[in-house]
């Protein structure tokens, strides 16, 4: 097998109960052409064989490291271990239920290394399912993507999350101190990019490749179609109180829509309806009126809204399941 010299690649992977899946992300970073690299597994205190899996790839490759811990900690800080125990110029994001595909490490380490000036790369993935099988749909055409393909993605990204997952420049983690934040259980990964696309810039990898896995036990995904938590409000505050100066009425406006939904599905309707008429205020485009004038009506008529938020999630689900399957 030919490899490639490059600058070394620190892969941090957090695992939690994906002993079905493990051996193959594994396997997936090992197995890539370039050499100079070190996988970094950070357990979660797992309850299945994940460990006993990790301890067996340890023992036969010695660029892997493991941290096991001895309760669960979450994922913010699970991911927070393995950054700070990364040696490598570039950090490299993945899940133990994911796949990298051969030849990924050598395009994405070619194009960071093309310009000082581009600081992480996010890349698109293929959804593949719980038996490897390809669904046939994108990450971005699940979750969107960024409107230009290089340079600045702090507007892009604080009107969403579309990242399916990224490699970043590790000197530029620790001359900002940007770290997933410990004190959310979802959307740190939302906020950790944000954080980082504020201080330089990113290159979205239209090439897919990476393999994300869609099944039962998907954290993200679940948070992503199906709830609205006080996580996604904490969030919300967190970016308008950093960047709140520096973002545009369009911008704005997003975030504070997603509030006013937010606060719908919580059923706080009087809330809902105060983020709602800040949005008129900053609109200035008469289909977000209108939109944004109908959802101020349906807090004073719950029912109604209640009855299409019912059909609109059956909905969602529904397309779900026909993706699964």
């Amino acid at each position: 097998m030919k490899f490639f010299a490059a600058p070394l690649i620190s892969v941090v992977m957090p695992s939690y109960n994906h002993e079905r899946y493990i051996n193959d992300a594994i396997n997936s970073v090992t197995s890539q052409g370039i050499r100079n690299i070190e996988l970094i597994i950070i357990d979660d205190f797992s309850s299945d064989g994940s460990q006993r899996i990790i301890q067996e790839w340890v023992a036969k490759d010695c660029r892997i490291k493991a941290i096991f811990h001895c309760e669960n900690e979450g994922i913010s800080r699970t991911t927070n271990d393995g950054i700070k125990a990364a040696q490598g110029k570039y950090v490299v994001l993945t899940a133990s239920d994911d796949m990298f595909k051969q030849g990924a490490f050598e395009k994405i380490i070619e194009l960071l290394e093309s310009s000082e000036k581009l600081g992480a790369a996010l890349l698109d993935g293929e959804c593949i399912d719980h038996r490897n099988r390809n669904t046939g749909v994108l990450f971005s055409e699940m979750h969107g993507k960024p409107s230009t393909l290089q340079g600045s993605f702090l507007k892009d990204l604080v009107s969403g999350n579309f990242v399916c997952t990224g490699v970043v420049r590790r000197n530029i983690i620790e001359k900002h101190q940007i770290f997933f934040n410990e004190k959310m259980k979802y959307l740190n990964d939302w906020l950790f990019w944000v954080d980082l696309s504020s201080v330089c810039d990113f290159i979205f990898v239209t090439e897919p490749l990476y393999y994300y896995r869609i099944h039962g036990t998907n954290t993200s995904l679940k948070f992503r179609h199906n709830m609205r938590t006080d996580d996604e409000l904490r969030a919300i505050d967190i970016i308008l109180r950093k960047y709140g100066e520096i973002l545009d009425n369009e911008s704005k406006f997003k975030l504070l829509y997603e509030k006013g939904h937010s606060y719908l599905a919580l059923r706080n309707y009087g809330l809902a309806r105060e983020y709602f008429y800040q949005c008129l205020q900053l609109s200035s485009e008469s289909l977000n009126d209108v939109k944004t004038s109908m959802y101020i009506l349906s807090t004073y008529f719950p029912r109604l809204f209640e009855y299409f938020a019912d059909l609109r999630s059956r909905l969602k689900n529904w397309r779900m399941r026909r993706r699964n399957f």
